[in-house]
Parts: structure tokens; C-alpha cells; sequence
């Protein structure tokens, strides 16, 4: 009986087209997302697969400019030599904020005031008007313009008794544009504190808080 010595070898070219084909096969799953296009020179370039666009829209937590009330910080170009006490505020040319306290000097005499929280004298504001069309970037117009100045507010709530619900964890502190320099914050009912600097020159200068309500129409 002749011996088959021929069997082996085609056991053994199965075994290498097994092999190669499995090869093929793990190239493919790896190459998943990625597709190989031909360049004008002959050679194979690899083209990503696009990224998986998700159907829900991104989230924006931040204030737009568009959806709130702008303030631009203004000053009506005085010295700080005319003020025997801090620099008068006035809110959108039509109100002038309080300031409960203050730490001012005049020529080497220093005024320290101290009042009422802002939740406390809500009585004592002055509503600001900010829906008029004629004035679409109010001012915070000071007598000299401050060196430094920040801006927290707090929206006004009311229950059904009447009874004010807003507490000072409410307060938000804002941060300027930083091109621009104006304040933004949600048109709403809302108590404005701004807390403005001055450095002192020529024996004046100091600080001083400016409390005013914001919202509402005019009449």
C-alpha cells in the first residue's frame, strides 16, 4: 500500500489558510471606525469615522447678556477733592441708591457709617425701571468713577401673606464682562448692593456700600 505522503501537506496548508484568515478577521474588528481610502499617489489613507452627535443640546448655566439687564459703570469725571463724603450713585438717570455704610476720608477726617442690611431697608429703596426701551444699557453713574467695584443681587420673593422669602444665601456675586466691564443679571424683581473703592488721593478716598431694587415698569 503506498503511503500518502501528500495528506501532511494539505493538513498543513489548511492550518496557514486557517491562520491567515483568522488574522484577517481580528485586522477587521480592530479596524472598526476607521475606513482606508486610496490617495491620488497609490497610497492607503486613513479617513476617521465621525464622531457620534448626541441628540440632546449642551446645557449653558452661565448669564447671557441677552437674557438679562446690563449696568455700565460710569462716572461723571469729578475729583475726588469735591467730596466731603463718598461719591453719589445714580441707577439708569433716574434713581439715587443708598449707601447705609460706609469708611471715608475728607482731608484727613475719616466717616464711618454703619446701617441696615440691604433685606432691611427694602422700605427705604427706590425701584429702578429697567424695561425702557430709550435706555437699553443703564448707567450705575457715580460722581467719580471707583477704582474697584463689585455687584451681588438677590431676586425678591414673596409668599401669599406677603411675607419676604429671600434670605441672604440668595445673594449672587457677578463677575464683569470682561471686554466691556457691564454687569448682566436676570430681569427680575431683584435687590442690587454694590460695594465700590476708591484709593485715596489728596487726603480723600474710601468705600462705600450702594443699595437699590431693580425691575418693574415704569409708570
Amino acid at each position: 500500500m503506498q503511503k500518502r505522503w501528500w495528506i501532511p501537506l494539505m493538513i498543513l496548508a489548511c492550518l496557514l489558510w486557517a491562520v491567515s484568515c483568522a488574522q484577517k478577521g481580528a485586522e477587521e474588528v480592530m479596524g472598526i471606525g476607521v475606513r482606508p481610502a486610496a490617495s491620488g499617489t497609490g497610497e492607503l489613507v486613513v479617513v476617521e469615522a465621525p464622531e457620534p452627535v448626541s441628540g440632546e443640546p449642551e446645557q449653558d448655566s452661565g448669564i447671557q447678556p441677552a437674557e438679562g439687564l446690563r449696568l455700565h459703570v460710569a462716572g461723571e469725571g469729578k475729583d475726588l477733592s469735591v467730596c466731603s463724603r463718598p461719591p453719589q450713585l445714580t441707577v439708569a438717570g433716574c434713581a439715587n441708591a443708598i449707601h447705609p455704610s460706609c469708611t471715608w476720608t475728607a482731608d484727613g477726617a475719616t466717616m464711618i457709617a454703619c446701617g441696615m442690611a440691604p433685606l432691611d431697608m427694602l422700605d427705604l429703596l427706590e425701584t429702578v425701571p429697567f424695561d425702557t426701551p430709550d435706555d437699553p444699557v443703564p448707567e450705575l453713574l457715580f460722581e467719580v468713577e471707583p477704582d474697584r467695584i463689585s455687584l451681588r443681587f438677590a431676586l425678591l420673593e414673596w409668599d401669599e401673606n406677603g411675607e419676604l422669602l429671600t434670605d441672604y444665601d440668595d445673594f449672587t456675586e457677578l463677575t464683569p464682562d470682561g471686554k466691556t466691564g457691564d454687569f448682566t443679571f436676570p430681569p427680575a424683581d431683584s435687590v442690587v448692593e454694590i460695594n465700590a473703592e476708591w484709593d485715596e488721593r489728596d487726603g480723600f478716598g474710601g468705600h462705600a456700600l450702594y443699595v437699590f431694587c431693580a425691575g418693574g415698569s415704569a409708570e
